[in-house]
Parts: structure tokens; C-alpha cells; sequence
């Protein structure tokens, strides 16, 4: 009994389905936002860039905006058979700074995961910070940038975001995208899940007091550079692996002994 529970909580644990989700013109060559569900911004289109030999998705802040000011796209993703919940989810993009769009102020790129439930409530927001004032590439070199988070089992919906903004209306700057794309994933260590802002521990990642990057046995923290902790919180979607796994096989003992 004991030995059948581990073995189910293990392939319950992590979703059965791993592979792409349906975001579609995610390297925006429709030559427009074709299947994007909202773009906005000073500047809000899709053009083409010297050197990049693809379309690419140009947002821009307004440089004489003295107010809130910001940019960005969205697309809304149902999370439906195959790729039912729980779920850990994986937005990824590639970006650069435009030249003479240097990121000023506090204007700042942010990569987000919105999760939604039938009813349709935003009960989670992932949000992974890739671009500052103070840190961003070189302008016209293309970068990675990506966010991770756990979609629990009540998730109907997800929201691909990206959002430049400047919340004290002292900064300018532009960005491209390029590639963006949306899958389910096998949990791994260092996979920057991210759950009210802090990377998640759970039963997939590596587990050590001594390796650097590596959550602590007990989920304390991340083992950094002079072993400090950043905040680690043990995951729900282990427990809630586990939680199905018992369910799962309570069910197939009912039904062996009907």
C-alpha cells in the first residue's frame, strides 16, 4: 500500500501532458496583433527591425507623459483537456532594447502569468521583472526572459501579459518582443516558479543545504552564494499532487473491490 501511494503521488505530482499551449501569434508574423486579446501603449504595433530577419511587436512608453504611463499586450489561454490543471506553466519571450529607447526613470518591463477560476476571478498573478532603468541589455541585443508558476486544479484560465510601464511618470523607453511562447512543463530545479513573488520549493527540485541555487530540505530557502535564504516557500501543487494521488488510487481499490 505504502510503496503504490509513493509511486502515484510521483506520476500525479507533475501533469501528464507536457508541450505547447495555444498562444497563437507568438512571433506576431500575421504582420499585425491577429489573436492577441488587447494591446495598448504610446506605442502599440508590429513592424520590422534591421538585422532581426523577423516581425516583431514594438511597445513604447510616452516620453512627454508626465502621468501613469503604459504599454503592453495580453492573450488568454483555457486550460482544457489535454492540459488540464494542476499545471506548471512556463511563458517565455524574447526581447531588446530599441536604439535610442533606453529604459529611463522607473520604467520597467515585466514578463506575467494571470490566472483566472470558472467564475472568472484572478486569484494569482506570477510576475518575473526582466528589464529596468538599471538593468537592461545593450540596446538592439536580444535577450531570454521567462516566468513559472503552478497552476492549481480550480485554474480555467491563463493570461500571457507583458507590461511596460512607469508607475511614477519619470521615465521613457521602448521595447521589442519576439517569440513568445506558452507551455506546461515538467517541474525542475531552478525552474523560477514563482508564488507571491518568491520561488517555490517542491518535491521535484533539488534538494540540498549545500548546493548553491538548491531549495532547502525543508523548504526554509534557496541555498545562495553565502547560504542565505531568499524566501522559499514550500509549493501547494506537491501537496495537491499527493492530495490526487491518494484519490486517484482510493478509487482504483473501490472499483478492484465492487
Amino acid at each position: 500500500m505504502n510503496v503504490l501511494t509513493l509511486l502515484a503521488s510521483a506520476v500525479l505530482a507533475s501533469p501528464i501532458y507536457t508541450g505547447p499551449l495555444a498562444l497563437d501569434n507568438g512571433d506576431f508574423e500575421e504582420g499585425d496583433f491577429t489573436a492577441w486579446d488587447g494591446h495598448w501603449g504610446h506605442t502599440s504595433e508590429v513592424t520590422t527591425v534591421a538585422g532581426h530577419g523577423s516581425k516583431v511587436a514594438h511597445l513604447g512608453l510616452d516620453p512627454a507623459n508626465v502621468s501613469n504611463d503604459d504599454a503592453g499586450l495580453y492573450q488568454d489561454v483555457a486550460l482544457t483537456s489535454p492540459n488540464s490543471p494542476p499545471a506548471r506553466l512556463r511563458a517565455e519571450l524574447a526581447f531588446a532594447i530599441p536604439g535610442g529607447e533606453a529604459l529611463t526613470g522607473a520604467a520597467k518591463a515585466t514578463l506575467r502569468v494571470e490566472l483566472f477560476d470558472g467564475d472568472g476571478n484572478n486569484f494569482l498573478d506570477a510576475d518575473y521583472v526582466f528589464a529596468t532603468a538599471d538593468h537592461q541589455p545593450t540596446s538592439d541585443a536580444w535577450s531570454t526572459a521567462f516566468v513559472v508558476v503552478d497552476a492549481p486544479l480550480e485554474t480555467a484560465n491563463a493570461r500571457f501579459v507583458v507590461l511596460l510601464n512607469d508607475s511614477a511618470g519619470t521615465g521613457s523607453g521602448g521595447l521589442l518582443l519576439d517569440d513568445l511562447s506558452f507551455e506546461i512543463v515538467t517541474p525542475i530545479c531552478g525552474d523560477r516558479v514563482v508564488d507571491a513573488r518568491y520561488e517555490v520549493c517542491d518535491t521535484a527540485e533539488l534538494s540540498s543545504e549545500t548546493v548553491i541555487g538548491a531549495c532547502r530540505p525543508d523548504c526554509s530557502g534557496i541555498v545562495g552564494d553565502a547560504g542565505d535564504s531568499d524566501g522559499c516557500t514550500a509549493s501547494p501543487f506537491s501537496l495537491l499532487g499527493l492530495a490526487l494521488a491518494l484519490a486517484a488510487l482510493a478509487a482504483r481499490i473501490g472499483l478492484r473491490g465492487a
